[in-house]
C-alpha cells in the first residue's frame, strides 16, 4: 500500500508516519521510485504498536523506541521484555533525603523469597519496594503480594495462547493500563464508602401530627 493508504487504514497522519520513518521507529517501505515506497501489513502492524506505547503506555518518542529496538533484537530474550518496559517507563526509586534503613532491602529479600518469585536480584522494583517498606513503617506486605501473584496470573489468562512478541508488548502496555484504571477507580469507590460510613447522617425530621378537631367543631 502507499503511504496515504497506510495512513487511511492506520488513522495516523501521513507527516506523522512520515516521523517514525525518520526516527526509526517504523522501518522503511520497499522502495518503488525516487521518494516513493510502498508498505505491508507489517508496517500497519507496526504503527498500532506505536500508537499503544506512547498512548496507553504514556511513553515518550524517545522510550517507544528503547522497546522496539529490544523488541527488534532477538538477542533479547522474550521473558526480558517487561522489564525493557519498566526501564523505558523510568521505573525507578525516588529521590528522597530520608535514607532507607538498611534493613529494607532484606525485608524486601525476605518477602520475595516466601513468593518463591523468580526475578532480578538488582531490579529498580526491589528497591523502590524497599523504600515503601520503610515509608510504611515496616508494613507486611504479604497480602499485596498474593494478591498481586493470583491478579497477574488472571491477567497473563488474558494474553493469547501464543502471541509474537509484538502482540505480547501491545497486549502487557493495554492490560496494565487498564488495571491501573480499575485500581483507582476502586480506590476511589471504598474511601467514598468509608467515607460514608463514619460520617454521622442527620436524623430525619419527623412532622408533628396535626392537632385532633374539637367537639365543639
Amino acid at each position: 500500500m502507499r503511504i496515504s493508504e497506510l495512513s487511511r487504514r492506520s488513522g495516523v497522519p501521513v507527516p506523522t508516519i512520515k516521523f517514525y520513518l525518520r526516527e526509526r521507529l517504523l522501518p522503511p517501505g520497499t522502495p518503488t521510485a525516487r521518494n516513493q515506497a510502498v508498505y505491508g501489513h507489517a508496517h500497519l502492524a507496526r504503527l498500532r504498536l506505536i500508537r499503544v506505547l506512547t498512548g496507553m503506555g504514556q511513553l515518550s518518542i524517545a522510550a517507544a523506541g528503547e522497546v522496539l529496538q529490544a523488541l527488534d533484537n532477538p538477542a533479547v530474550p522474550t521473558a526480558e521484555l517487561y522489564g525493557v518496559l519498566g526501564r523505558a517507563r523510568g521505573v525507578r526509586p525516588p529521590a528522597t533525603e530520608t535514607p532507607t534503613p538498611a534493613t529494607a532491602p532484606a525485608e524486601v529479600d525476605a518477602l520475595l523469597d516466601r513468593c518463591g518469585w523468580q526475578v532480578k536480584p538488582d531490579g529498580p522494583e526491589r528497591e523502590l519496594l524497599a523504600h515503601a517498606v520503610a515509608l510504611l513503617d515496616g508494613a507486611d506486605l504479604a497480602v499485596l503480594a498474593d494478591t498481586a501473584e493470583r491478579l497477574v496470573a488472571r491477567q497473563l489468562e488474558l494474553l493469547p495462547a501464543e502471541p509474537g512478541r509484538a502482540t505480547l508488548m501491545a497486549r502487557l502496555v493495554t492490560l496494565d493500563a487498564a488495571f491501573d484504571a480499575l485500581r483507582r477507580l476502586a480506590v476511589e469507590h471504598h474511601l467514598s464508602t468509608r467515607s460514608e460510613r463514619a460520617t454521622p447522617r442527620e436524623p430525619v425530621p419527623v412532622p408533628s401530627p396535626a392537632p385532633a378537631p374539637s367537639a365543639a367543631a
